[in-house]
């Protein structure tokens, strides 16, 4: 039968199991599910894996004949409380025999329970409907005002007439239900003050859980107004939105074991390089430049992604009207679970493509800029388990398409032209036959500038200075990488295939 990896407590079958992590471990931020049989300790991450996993042991099939049925047996072993059985109904807080045992534990529960506890647990409802992508914001309030109404209607009203009911039939004081049709009360009250989603970001925003986006101005853009058959043009403001980094890297580092189990990964992968085998960016050479210049100071490695999308119909007619431009920051060192997870990877800023292309880069992305140099210079204290760690972050590397990459660190947007790469200043004609890199061709810092003075994309592939070298210690020659995604996976990796594929099914004569 299986074991509950957190608790030990067995359970006498794997569906039992399940519903007990989800009901009695549901706040206890679980990473992963560990399978705690004997001589196993496989992880797994999702838990349709783990459900597989766990149904690949013979003996934890499902199994609800195995019940306690005497809870005054003597047991003997000393873990009596980690190997004990329970009936399936027990873990949903049930009684299969009668419902008076737990009836009064929950009473108990629920009366020690505070006001603030329940207007939480309505606040947690809702940030989970706002955290699913699939749940338009629309969809969430409909969602709401439903369930306000079917607690009213169902839950609420209903209760308070059955206890006018039985207090006029049993002669029970007023003050006896009072305490009860309070709490109705109350959890209605609860409701409404979680009624809008305006009341709902206040409720965030004050609980500290709502970072709110600032709104900065880029400039101003001429307009034309029509007004009584006059046409006249005023001039109105142009803005775009930015999260503040500081706030969110403090705030999810302060989350439980993300810090911890995110300096012990750093430390593991700075120990166990060997120069020859990279599986990440703090083993290569530019960060350990980097480290070595913070000497004792954590500082953890950031990577920015920049890429636009259509928000509209890419197809339609008015297709690049609502283009929005986004830029995201992730935190290269962690661990892999926490990497798999697209929620961890930040947005930073927001604004309409066509902004950005009018006021230009420097403009566009001066509050990120000010917020890297900040994690750099200034850091920020995070507060875990009353202990303050203060933690540094630097810009590693800008990753994107070509397109996303090029238009935001100021090369050429034209791939047809005569230098369109940015790693090195190899022709057009070359390119299309060189399958190597020539050393000759890449290039330099001192070469870069040059070409900037020289301000000739036609000669240079350089359209403007890059921005981000006002980030301190950034290179766009050292620090602009390549996207595994785009360039392998979306990119060569198919051909490879093919070519392989070809090898292995009609010269090696193996099957697939």
């Amino acid at each position: 039968m299986p074991k509950c990896f957190l608790c030990r407590l067995v359970l006498p079958d794997i569906k039992c199991l399940c519903s007990h992590i989800k009901v009695f471990h549901k706040n206890s931020q679980i990473t992963y599910y560990a399978c705690a049989e004997q001589n196993c300790d496989r992880k797994y991450f999702l838990i349709n894996s783990y459900k597989k996993h766990l149904a690949s042991h013979g003996d934890l099939s499902c199994n609800r004949s195995v019940l306690v049925t005497n809870n005054n047996a003597e047991i003997n072993n000393e873990n009596n409380l980690s190997n004990r059985v329970i009936d399936p109904s027990e873990v949903l807080n049930v009684d299969a025999s009668s419902g008076s045992g737990n009836s009064t534990t929950n009473c108990q529960d629920l009366k020690s329970s505070s006001l603030n506890q329940q207007k939480n647990h309505f606040a947690q409802y809702m940030a989970n409907l706002y955290a699913n992508p699939l749940v338009p914001r629309n969809v969430s309030q409909f969602v709401f005002d439903n369930m306000l109404d079917l607690i009213n209607n169902s839950v609420v009203q209903p209760l308070k007439c059955i206890l006018n009911e039985s207090a006029t039939m049993n002669n029970i004081s007023e003050d006896s239900i009072t305490p009860i049709k309070n709490h109705l009360h109350m959890i209605t009250n609860h409701l409404q003050l979680l009624s809008s989603e305006h009341l709902r970001l206040e409720f965030y925003k004050k609980s500290g859980t709502y970072i709110v986006p600032v709104e900065y101005t880029l400039g101003n853009r001429i307009q034309s107004v029509y007004s009584s058959n006059v046409l006249s043009v005023e001039p109105i403001s142009v803005t775009a939105q930015h999260i503040p980094l500081r706030l969110v890297l403090q705030k999810f580092f302060e989350l439980k074991d993300v810090l911890v189990e995110t300096l012990a990964y750093y430390n593991d992968m700075k120990n166990s390089s060997d120069g020859n085998f990279l599986q990440n960016i703090i083993q290569g050479s530019e960060w350990q430049k980097k480290q070595n210049l913070h000497h004792d100071k954590t500082v953890l490695p950031l990577a920015l992604f920049h890429d636009d999308y259509e928000v509209g119909n890419p197809l339609g007619s008015h297709a690049g009207v609502h283009e929005l431009g986004a830029t995201y920051v992730a935190v290269l060192c962690f661990p892999p679970h926490y990497r798999a997870k697209i929620q961890n990877i930040f947005l930073a800023s927001l604004c309409h493509s066509e902004d950005r292309q009018y006021f230009g880069n420097k403009i566009v992305f001066s509050p990120i800029i000010t917020e890297l140099n900040f994690l750099k210079n200034e850091g920020i204290f995070v507060n875990v388990s009353g202990t303050q760690t203060k933690l540094f972050f630097e810009l590693a590397v800008i990753l994107g398409d070509n397109l996303g990459v090029h238009s935001i660190t100021g090369f050429t947007e034209s791939f047809s032209c005569n230098f369109s790469c940015r790693i090195c200043k190899i022709p057009k004609e070359r390119m299309q036959y060189q399958i190597s890199c020539d050393p000759e061709l890449k290039r330099t810092m001192t070469e870069y500038l040059l070409d900037v003075d020289i301000c000739n994309v036609s000669t240079t592939g350089i359209k403007a200075p890059c921005v981000w070298h006002s980030v301190a210690g950034f290179s766009v020659i050292d620090h602009v990488g390549v996207d595994i995604m785009h360039d392998l996976l979306e990119g060569v990796c198919k051909y490879d295939l093919i070519l392989l594929i070809h090898i292995y099914i009609n010269e090696l004569k193996n099957t697939i």
